[in-house]
């Protein structure tokens, strides 16, 4: 009798293990929700492969990637490989946007600007975040980047 009860046990464990909710969205779902959540996403181009192969140091860990730039803001959605490093990914991206940020600083020595000012002060502050599979930055003024990061997570609901 006890081992019928703790075989049932043992069967209902593993029945709401498999129930559990493994929500992982495509990608296309993640972009639309974080673009539909910004005001200004008509002034956002999706960048081409050329820029993820340019400017991150190691894609290798990328299953699949949407890049929108434009206005001085930029949005990278990537879905990792199945058995990718998230610390890797994230180190990737940090060395791209410091490097970004190097770039402008240097810009501004000989060109000083408001724009650069503000562009530099974005690139700086860039917010990344991980959800499973995916990691995302935002080179986003705050009050966007607290709105695309919470369409970021609602994605997986």
């Amino acid at each position: 009798m006890k081992r019928i009860f703790l075989t049932l046990i043992a069967l209902s464990l593993l029945f709401c293990a498999c129930g559990r909710n493994t929500n992982t969205p495509d990608i296309t779902t993640v972009s639309n929700k974080i673009l539909n959540a910004l005001e200004s996403k008509d002034n956002l181009t999706l960048a081409d492969d050329d820029f993820l192969e340019n400017n991150l140091s190691s894609d290798d860990f990328i299953d699949d990637c949407k890049i929108y730039i434009g206005d001085n803001k930029e949005i990278g959605i990537l879905k990792l490989e199945e058995n990718a490093s998230k610390t890797t990914a994230e180190r990737s991206l940090m060395e791209y946007l410091s490097n970004e940020a190097s770039s402008i600083s240097s810009l501004m020595t000989l060109y000083p600007s408001e724009a650069l000012t503000e562009k530099l002060g974005r690139y700086q502050n860039a917010t990344i975040v991980q959800k499973g599979r995916y990691i995302c930055y935002f080179v986003l003024p705050e009050a966007e980047a607290a709105k695309a990061k919470s369409a970021f997570f609602e994605a997986f609901s």
